[in-house]
């Protein structure tokens, strides 16, 4: 099973700034927006598509959360969330989003619904 974590670093304005590390690559992606945002985990889901498909007959790989911090992230995080079973359906993104620091999970069934997940919590987060 891949997984993505993302470390939003601000939200203002509703303007997303953080930086995202999938499973898959290992490699920290910076972003400063919501479109950027939406983009770069677009490749990201696709590129681990193409991985599973070319490994049909293998068994899934599990991956330790361990190294999911990784060393770019040396800013205050205002929240942190997991993103697992991640998968395209045609056009639209399916999957689970998991809060860490409010230890909350809930399913997302597209794009829209996955930022509204994460919108409810940034802006929980920033009245608090």
């Amino acid at each position: 099973m891949y997984e993505i974590k993302l470390f939003i670093k601000s939200y203002q304005d509703k303007n997303l700034q953080g930086v995202f590390v999938s499973s898959y690559n290992r490699i920290p992606v910076t972003f400063s927006n919501l479109t950027r945002l939406i983009l770069l985990l677009d490749d990201a889901v696709r590129s681990q598509g193409r991985e599973k498909w070319r490994r049909k007959g293998l068994k899934a790989r599990y991956h330790s959360s361990v190294w999911l911090l990784p060393d770019q992230v040396n800013f205050p995080v205002l929240a942190t969330f997991g993103l697992y079973n991640m998968y395209r359906s045609g056009y639209r993104w399916m999957g689970t989003i998991y809060w860490v620091e409010g230890r909350q999970e809930a399913v997302f069934r597209s794009e829209l619904e996955l930022i509204k997940r994460m919108d409810d919590v940034l802006s929980r987060q920033k009245n608090m």
